[in-house]
């Protein structure tokens, strides 16, 4: 889970680059609480038909990047 602490880190020190800003930001996407937030967020908001495809997303994302 400890994505926000390199960030933070890097910041602080001063060494924290924009691509590795970058990087970091996008990888919270490969997060099981990110699917989570963001399948709560859709349901909150009426649109539960997009649910299911952003689980399938999330998924595949998520398997290749381990494949």
């Amino acid at each position: 889970m400890d994505q926000l602490k390199p960030i933070m880190s890097g910041a602080i020190k001063g060494t924290l680059t924009q691509w590795e800003f970058y990087q970091r930001n996008r990888d919270r996407k490969n997060v099981l609480v990110y699917r989570h937030n963001i399948e709560e967020y859709l349901t909150e908001r009426g649109k539960e038909h997009r649910v299911g495809r952003f689980r399938r997303a999330f998924k595949l994302r998520r398997a290749a990047r381990e494949a």
